[in-house]
């Protein structure tokens, strides 16, 4: 049995909007517990790194998993046996161990931002951020881009609620840009 309740905005969804959701996510797991986090990543940061070395299709669902995974030896060694251009592992081995403080980390985001797409994520992600800080909700909230879903689903931001003592997120969501 999946017990699930759902939020869906109707209308057009902006950076203040995705910030709003997010802190109502923060805001549900306070309210469970004092020991909570929120894990915030954005799909078009990632596909965004993959897209920019023309990665197949095929390959590009094999990195995905291993990325979700934080596996950088397989992401490497999917690299070398594909001849994969070896800029993109050095991107996502630094974007596996993006996982943390969300100001400091999308600093180390910034130096791997290659392309319009990651630098579009990039600039979402820091005005979502600025957005549940000035709602209050930043305490819990970190950036890890390993948070992944499939790309047929969601393809901009991405959450990610996990609460102590329970083993998997008990809150996820994320938006879907067309």
């Amino acid at each position: 049995e999946i017990m699930q309740v759902g939020l869906e905005y109707i209308g057009e969804v902006d950076t203040y909007i995705s910030g709003e959701v997010i802190s109502l996510a923060v805001k549900s797991l306070r309210s469970i517990s004092e020991n909570y986090i929120v894990s915030v990543s954005h799909m078009g940061f990632v596909t965004g790194l993959i897209d920019e070395y023309g990665v197949s299709f095929s390959l590009r669902e094999k990195l995905l998993r291993l990325i979700s995974d934080k596996n950088t030896h397989g992401i490497k060694a999917l690299c070398e046996e594909h001849k994969i251009d070896s800029r993109l592992y050095e991107s996502l081995e630094v974007a596996c161990g993006i996982c943390g403080d969300f100001e400091s980390n999308l600093k180390k985001v910034e130096k791997i931002a290659v392309n319009s797409a990651t630098k579009a994520a990039l600039d979402e992600l820091r005005g979502i951020f600025s957005v549940v800080k000035a709602l209050g909700a930043e305490e819990n909230v970190v950036l890890d881009l390993s948070v992944l879903n499939t790309i047929d689903y969601y393809n901009g931001v991405i959450f990610q609620g996990f609460i102590e003592g329970i083993p998997c997120n008990i809150l996820s969501g994320g938006r879907a840009m067309l």
